[in-house]
């Protein structure tokens, strides 16, 4: 389950300053507390320009049903896997994404 509370003025000016270059989402709630129209605006940029890792296949489907693109899915529901796919994604060169499946 992810929590919903309202962010501080600090917390909501780091977010402003950040721009990460991939999202990890853990489940389909994690998918709508980002793509929600309620959340904060830098997390809402982040939903349209961060590559989205998904845990696996339920929330992988959810995060294409909310379009996000694109879509990287562990090969397990571990913690192993989600570093693996954050290399790759790393590793991948310029203009090109890592495979679908990690």
């Amino acid at each position: 389950e992810t929590a919903a509370r309202t962010l501080s003025p600090e917390e909501t000016k780091a977010l402003e300053e950040t721009s990460p270059g991939a999202v990890v989402f853990h489940s389909p709630s994690g998918v709508e507390a980002v793509f929600a129209p309620q959340a904060p605006s830098p997390v809402r940029r982040w939903a349209k320009t961060a590559a989205a890792v998904s845990i696996g296949p339920v929330t992988s489907s959810r995060l294409r049903e909310v379009g996000a693109a694109p879509v990287v899915e562990c090969r397990r529901p571990d913690d192993g896997a989600v570093v693996a796919a954050l290399a790759e994604l790393v590793s991948a060169p310029p203009g090109k994404s890592a495979g679908e499946e990690r």
